[in-house]
């Protein structure tokens, strides 16, 4: 167990090498209660029990095949929420502006050609769409709402992807990987520091039965295989400015390596290049406050599999480089609570990110990414000691985002949202408080 700046973060076993009783090096398995200790056999476990009991009761195995679904409405959370400073029209260009020209987005299936599809979208007069879209009747003129809606998720999904990846992926190191929440030093000239220690159970992810000893982010292409990859550029041509917001090339998707050998990936960045597979998350929103709730949750994007599935995928994926979040050291010295964060937890986190995007992190970026941290750490704090987990199913998939296809997708949008009245969960104790020096639900 590591100390690091403002947290304790407990990294799993790393290799099935030998039995903690006996260390013989064959039939080796982890203790099916916590994947913290390997036995040789039953007799070796009995031996051992005395000693191990109390750490293997405060450990929760939490496996990916029911949990990732919260991992990837995480995503949908951040591309949603809106730091104070930050008006959502200043988002995108889209946002903008009203929209004069558009293809209707959606996936496109590859026929003679698996070359790209290069769209452009024509802008016209200035436009703010509001803070939640509520612009959105004069934002793109002779169309449905459930087209303009349709580009509407398009456009936000085009959104903050380097910021979102790496928070998400620091909300499972220091929520999941953190055992004890740390006192941190008082350091001259910075905020001070209120948070007391306090111990708190051991969390651990696994695929099946086989704990996850790394995880963190892959870099690199998506190419078209079933479905076309589709690349977006929107043209202003009173100033003549072309923008493309993502580049196919400069993809992010999650990795995750067991103790086994397997990897599994989850990719939550696909849609606005035309991968439009999508689950229903919003039974895992039951529990959940409506603080932490967006509209859209029945359709989340998310890609979800292993080594051996990635045949079954309408694209093709080609890893560039990753970066382990788990094992990098640097990050275990980012994770303290408080929402005033120490100017060098700031830096680290800086620099990773413009090591993730190979360009520095803009300060209107950085503030995102504070501001995520914050409510991510408390919706994933609601959720682990709640133990919502244990009710959870796998989730329901859908193969494209049907949800705008006819009128009734309205009510089914705003299913498990902020204002849906059969979602009824409250914060309690510390996300409570913390909750309420924020400026409340």
């Amino acid at each position: 167990m590591t100390s690091g700046y403002g947290r304790s973060i407990s990294v799993p076993l790393q290799e099935l090498d030998k039995c903690s009783v006996c260390s013989k090096t064959e039939k080796l398995r982890v203790c099916s209660s916590c994947a913290q200790v390997i036995y040789c056999s039953k007799e070796c476990q009995k031996k051992a029990w005395a000693q191990h009991k109390t750490v293997c009761s405060q450990t929760h195995r939490i496996n990916l095949k029911i949990f990732h679904p919260m991992i990837a409405y995480m995503f949908e959370y951040f591309r949603t929420i809106i730091p104070p400073n930050q008006p959502l029209h200043r988002q995108h260009p889209a946002f903008l502006h009203q929209i004069m020209k558009s293809p209707l987005p959606g996936y496109r299936r590859v026929t003679d050609s698996a070359i790209r599809l290069h769209y452009t979208i024509t802008l016209g007069r200035n436009h703010v769409l509001g803070e939640r879209g509520n612009e959105l009747l004069t934002w793109w003129r002779g169309k449905t709402n459930e087209d303009k809606m349709k580009l509407f998720h398009h456009v936000m999904r085009e959104t903050f992807v380097p910021e979102v990846t790496v928070v998400v992926s620091l909300i499972l190191l220091s929520e999941v990987y953190s055992s004890y929440y740390v006192r941190t030093p008082q350091v001259p000239g910075e905020p001070p520091v209120f948070f007391p220690w306090e111990k708190r159970p051991l969390y651990r992810l696994e695929h099946g039965q086989s704990p996850v000893v790394d995880f963190g982010i892959c870099r690199g292409k998506i190419e078209s295989k079933k479905n076309r990859v589709q690349t977006w550029t929107y043209h202003d041509p009173k100033t003549g400015a072309r923008n493309m917001v993502l580049d196919p090339d400069r993809h992010l998707w999650l990795y995750f390596r067991t103790i086994q050998g397997e990897e599994v990936f989850l990719d939550c960045s696909s849609y606005s290049f035309g991968m439009e597979a999508c689950m229903d998350a919003t039974k895992y929103l039951l529990k959940v406050s409506k603080r932490f709730r967006v509209s859209g949750a029945a359709r989340i994007p998310a890609y979800f599999f292993t080594t051996e599935e990635q045949d079954r995928l309408p694209y093709v994926l080609k890893e560039e480089k990753r970066f382990s979040v788990m094992h990098n050291k640097d990050l275990w010295n980012a994770l303290s609570w408080q929402p005033d964060k120490p100017k060098k937890e700031k830096a680290i986190v800086r620099d990773f990110l413009a090591s993730i995007q190979e360009k520095e992190c803009t300060a209107e970026q950085e503030e995102r990414l504070d501001y995520y941290r914050m409510y991510g750490s408390l919706m994933m704090n609601q959720v682990l000691s709640g133990r919502h987990w244990k009710d959870w199913e796998k989730p329901e998939m859908y193969r494209r985002n049907d949800l705008w296809d006819t009128r009734d997708g309205w009510d089914e949008w705003q299913k498990a949202g902020p204002t849906d009245a059969n979602y009824k969960a409250e914060l309690t104790g510390l996300t409570r408080l913390f909750v309420d020096a924020c400026g409340g639900e």
